[in-house]
């Protein structure tokens, strides 16, 4: 395989983790969600207005780059003085399995470590149904606790893990 590279977002190209989003999601979620559902997240979650508002407060999209194709996004914001908060790390179903969300995640560790040189925590939600879930432990990850999203149409149940930085 292609060597995987990582890269910022600029301010320009927001808009492309909507788009990878909206092709990433639906096989994400298939079985927890209804297409239905989905669409509704991925239009509350990956517009293009919440994506530009998200890193306009300070949010960091790093996208991964295979072949000169987009093939994944994660994205960190801080949370608190010695807190992180890590988007979902997503990457198309074609590049699974090849160590991209691996090397992706260590990306985004790395990056706030750069941020952050001091002892920190670092957050992100899950599904408790998602494959996902297995992976985060994989990368040292722990559960802290589990909180229930009202999403209007229908409730989200998520995972709370952190990692110490």
């Amino acid at each position: 395989m292609a060597q995987t590279i990582f890269r910022d977002a600029t301010a320009d190209e927001v808009r492309l983790i909507g788009d990878l989003a909206s092709k990433i999601l639906p096989s994400e979620f298939k079985g927890i969600l209804s297409s239905d559902e989905i669409d509704s997240m991925v239009e509350r979650m990956y517009s293009q207005e919440v994506l530009q508002n998200s890193a306009e407060q300070g949010m960091h999209f790093i996208i991964a780059s295979c072949d000169g194709k987009d093939i994944g996004f994660a994205s960190f914001v801080q949370e608190g003085p010695d807190l992180f908060y890590i988007s979902r790390i997503f990457v198309i179903d074609e590049y699974r399995d090849r160590g991209v969300g691996a090397a992706l995640f260590k990306d985004v560790i790395r990056e706030i470590k750069l941020f952050h040189p001091a002892p920190c925590t670092a957050e992100l939600l899950v599904n408790h149904s998602s494959s996902a879930l297995n992976f985060y432990h994989r990368m040292g990850m722990e559960f802290s606790r589990e909180v229930i999203f009202d999403l209007d149409s229908f409730e989200l149940a998520e995972q709370i893990l952190s990692i110490k930085l």
